[in-house]
């Protein structure tokens, strides 16, 4: 336990503390350590959040949900894994209602379109990345699998506890994935060394 007088008082004196500690530090009433929780994962969120959005004001209302629901558990809330790994169904959960929500409002303004306006040619699309049509390529189920494991560097255990699945089931997708992607003549300069 940390002597809630001894804390630093702004959010910057808690580079060297470990999640843990913050959250002991949050239970034990230390605002500046919610800061600092916030911080050091708000670019994360964010990130996360637009994958599957794909849209800047729904993530930043998915950061705000998710630390809002964060902020919740407290005091008494007990971290049994990584901060990261807890966080991203909650993120998940949150991105896809505003997305969902923001496909419907958009869906209500269409509808009052003329048809023909709905069957208009659409603009083109700047050339997709090679990672980006890696992706694309994939389920969205093999895609979130592979964006954890190398994107956010999660082990294949913490992919299963965050996606709620099976390891199993987790290392199932990622072969698939990967086997899919190393099939793709455009691809196969990614796997050259793997």
């Amino acid at each position: 336990m940390h002597d809630p007088h001894l804390f630093p008082q702004g959010a910057s004196g808690f580079a060297d503390w470990t999640d843990q500690a913050l959250i002991d530090a949050v239970n034990e009433g230390n605002h500046a350590a919610f800061e600092a929780l916030y911080r050091r994962s708000r670019d994360w969120v964010v990130r996360l959040a637009y994958r599957f959005t794909r849209d800047a004001e729904a993530s930043e209302d998915a950061l705000q949900e998710t630390f809002l629901y964060l902020l919740g558990k407290f005091p008494g809330f007990e971290l049994r894994c990584q901060l990261k790994t807890f966080l991203y169904p909650v993120v998940r959960s949150f991105s896809l209602n505003l997305k969902h929500k923001r496909e419907r409002e958009a869906d209500s303004k269409e509808s009052l379109l003329v048809l023909s306006a709905e069957y208009a040619p659409q603009p083109a699309v700047f050339p997709l990345e090679e990672f980006e049509y890696a992706l694309s390529k994939l389920s969205v189920e093999q895609r979130e699998v592979l964006i954890l494991r190398f994107v956010d560097q999660l082990s294949l255990r913490e992919v299963a506890q965050a996606m709620d699945l099976p390891l199993g089931t987790v290392k199932s997708r990622l072969h698939f994935a990967v086997g899919l992607l190393r099939q793709d003549e455009r691809l196969q300069a990614l796997f050259a060394e793997t």
